[in-house]
């Protein structure tokens, strides 16, 4: 298992890749999907930030900090990419 943050982690299971949500523990508290491809566990990591920074009917969130929150989410991906490719090279 790859932890992206300290919400998110990604696995396999054996046909392909799960983005999972943790628990204040670190323990898998929730699947978010199944993907065929490791880009589509990025793509949704990308979009479940961005859908937690705007919120829901009752908030109200400046569109500057959802560009933030989106932003900090593709670097994040960036540094894990960049993480593993240097692994595979050592």
């Amino acid at each position: 298992m790859i932890k992206i943050d300290d919400i998110y982690s990604i696995g396999e299971n054996g046909y392909g890749f799960v983005l999972y949500k943790l628990n204040s523990t670190g323990k898998t508290n929730k699947t978010i999907g199944y993907f065929h491809e490791i880009e589509g566990v990025y793509n949704e990591y990308v979009r479940q930030k961005t859908m937690t920074a705007i919120g829901d009917d009752e908030t109200e969130t400046d569109l500057k900090a959802v560009v933030e929150a989106t932003k900090e989410a593709k670097a994040a991906i960036s540094l894990l990419i960049d993480s593993l490719s240097q692994n595979a090279y050592n």
